[in-house]
């Protein structure tokens, strides 16, 4: 009898403990149909799926954090994170 491999989730078990912890949108603060997790510092870090790097995000807040992040204001910490995240927040919501 062969030994079968362990069946692979469809999800990580990282993804799950982010929503979790966070539930809703960590800028708008909603919870919408279509959630992503976000890498705060990215993947290129030594452990990047840390729920310390981690931030559950709605997919219109992470296409925001996305674009600003990627336009040369790459995030390296959680202080910048919540900089960012309250950048979007007035965009988003307004003056």
């Amino acid at each position: 009898m062969s030994k079968r491999k362990p069946r692979k989730t469809r999800k990580a078990n990282w993804w799950y403990q982010t929503r979790k912890r966070d539930q809703t949108c960590r800028v708008c603060h909603k919870l919408k149909k279509v959630m992503q997790v976000h890498h705060v510092r990215g993947r290129r870090i030594p452990d990047p799926n840390n729920l310390d790097n981690l931030a559950y995000l709605c997919s219109g807040c992470h296409r925001l954090i996305s674009l600003v992040s990627f336009s040369r204001t790459v995030v390296r910490d959680t202080e910048a994170f919540e900089r960012l995240v309250n950048y979007v927040k007035l965009r988003v919501e307004g003056p």
